[in-house]
């Protein structure tokens, strides 16, 4: 559904109401280009817009919203829908306006004292805010399409651009497939038992103090009738987080399975390798056979190796990672979302989108679909928001309290143990070289050892110290790469960061509240505002960045 927003002064010219007609009847089209019913709404403030577009809208037969801070009657046969704003400046109606319509449709005749400046205002207020606007010149005629400036000429394919995004967004859940890749689940089960063991299981929060994330909670009272938009956006953002968490899990099982495989091959090249070296000394089996076995653990090796590759190849894991990411963005965006859109509270969707017009698209669609009949944004309902959005605050603030510490626990696990292993493996490679040198010298005495098939205690040494100084450091690469790979470490330097801005702006919010008894609604919609971004823009954008640049290499 495409939201056009009217304003302006209309004057009685039919070449311009000829070329209004003429560009609705362009957005029809391009809105349904198979012929059928465009989905199209219009929005009106009656500060902004003079009383000859009533006739005009009449005419058209389409639904028309109406933005007031003050019950007009001479509307009252044209609007369908009221939004009530609790606001005496002119310019909250029109960032209000611009903020919930896709395009803004203005006749001007170039005169900043026409209506009191009114219409040259929302146009500056759209052109700030980035508001396609497509405007009319009632003095020449002339159509224009203000992207930097306000008299850039006007280009149907802008037109175009911005209603075929807005007729196909759709939030779309990323789904799951039901089969997994190959041996994944074994790198789950590794990778589960693995947390489990250092106290760092992921642990769902389930929302006891925020209440509003809460399927048994329901506004009620004078706040009833924003209870359905909650609902709405409540199902969907439980549908992305599901799917969101099971991808996450899939995904990570995937980053833990390839950073372990690496010594789970050394392990078996080594197995491989002591059947004909050292484990021959064992008369448990003969040496032909020992071959045998040392043949399947160079098999296995190349099996394992051959399976590393296809994984980092495989279309289904990266469809894990993509999804994942996709998925648990837009869960994102409706958890902090669902505390705003009931109680009327306005947020810049085009800025907390980060530049994505088909994710702005959905979540307006979205917003839209749920939003009641009637809308009020006043003082009442921004402090009730507000009194939810603190129950936010401390939830977030526990959440990452709480994987901050989990993820601590497993970097200061992993650092330890890597610091350890590579000295370890440094002073048996050191040892090694000093062996060597020893066993080079031709007159160096060796035990006389009883070893069976053959084998010289001479070469049983070599071999055995050979393969010792492999194998360190791969056990050392085991630790490292589930440091780097698994992002324990971001993670936990992440939620440190989170944990400290959310207790930040808490503190702000307390500190407004007992400075100034009466907190006007401006001041509240730009504390809400800030908060969205650090949530949305500071971790979540962060957050993406980082899983979108980890990738499952090859071995």
């Amino acid at each position: 559904m495409l939201i056009i927003a009217t304003a302006g002064y209309l004057p009685e010219k039919a070449a311009i109401h000829k070329q209004l007609d003429e560009h609705i009847g362009q957005v029809k089209a391009y809105l349904s280009p198979d012929g059928g019913e465009p989905q199209l709404r219009y929005a009106v403030s009656p500060p902004y817009v003079s009383g000859e577009w009533q006739n005009w809208l009449a005419q058209s037969g389409t639904p028309v919203a109406g933005y007031e801070n003050a019950p007009d009657k001479e509307w009252d046969d044209i609007f369908e829908k009221r939004v009530r704003i609790d606001a005496r400046l002119r310019d909250t109606l029109g960032e209000t306006l611009c903020e919930r319509a896709d395009l803004l449709l203005v006749v001007w005749n170039e005169d900043v004292d026409e209506m009191g400046g009114a219409t040259w205002e929302l146009l500056r207020i759209a052109l700030r805010m980035r508001m396609p606007c497509l405007w009319i010149s009632s003095k020449t005629g002339k159509a224009y399409w203000p992207d930097r400036t306000g008299f850039e000429p006007f280009r149907p394919e802008k037109l175009r651009e911005i209603c075929e995004v807005t007729a196909n967004a759709e939030l779309d859940i990323e789904p799951c497939e039901k089969k997994a890749f190959p041996m994944l689940g074994i790198g789950r089960h590794f990778y589960k038992k693995y947390l489990r063991r250092y106290k760092a299981s992921a642990k769902k929060i389930n929302a006891k103090e925020d209440v509003i994330l809460r399927e048994d909670y329901e506004l009620t009272g004078r706040f009833a009738a924003a209870e359905p938009s909650r609902r709405a956006l409540l199902n969907k953002y439980l549908d992305f987080d599901r799917t969101a968490i099971e991808l996450n899990e899939r995904y990570h099982s995937a980053l833990y399975w390839r950073a372990i495989l690496p010594l789970i091959t050394s392990l078996i090249v080594a197995v491989g390798f002591y059947g004909t070296s050292v484990l021959a000394a064992v008369p448990i089996f003969s040496r032909p056979t020992w071959g045998i076995i040392a043949g399947f653990g160079f098999l296995f090796h190349g099996l394992l190796n051959l399976y590393v590759f296809m994984l980092s190849k495989s279309r289904s894991v990266k469809r894990y990672q993509d999804r994942m990411l996709k998925n648990r963005r837009v869960a994102e965006m409706l958890r902090v979302l669902i505390h705003f859109v009931p109680f009327g509270i306005r947020l810049d969707l085009r800025k907390l989108c980060g530049g994505d017009r088909k994710l702005y698209a959905a979540l307006r669609r979205t917003i839209q679909e749920a939003s009641p009949d009637t809308v009020e944004i006043s003082r009442e309902n921004s402090v009730e928001a507000f009194r939810h959005i603190d129950e936010m605050l401390s939830d977030q603030i526990a959440y990452h309290t709480l994987s901050r510490e989990r993820y601590s626990r497993l970097v200061n696990h992993l650092e330890r143990w890597s610091h350890i292993i590579f000295y370890v493996g440094f002073c048996v490679i050191v040892l090694r070289a000093g062996l060597q040198f020893l066993m080079s010298i031709p007159d160096f005495p060796l035990p006389d050892l009883p070893l069976g098939n053959g084998l010289e205690p001479k070469g049983f040494i070599s071999s055995f110290a050979n393969m010792a100084a492999l194998l360190m450091p791969a056990w050392f690469g085991y630790f490292a790469t589930k440091l780097s790979l698994c992002n324990f470490r971001f993670n936990r330097d992440n939620h440190q960061k989170m944990m400290k801005l959310l207790e930040e702006e808490q503190k702000n919010i307390e500190q407004l509240r007992s400075s100034i008894d009466d907190v006007p609604v401006v001041a509240l919609q730009a504390v809400g505002e800030n908060l969205a971004e650090i949530m949305l823009v500071e971790d979540m954008s962060l957050w993406a960045k980082q899983y979108q640049n980890t990738r499952i290499e090859h071995l």
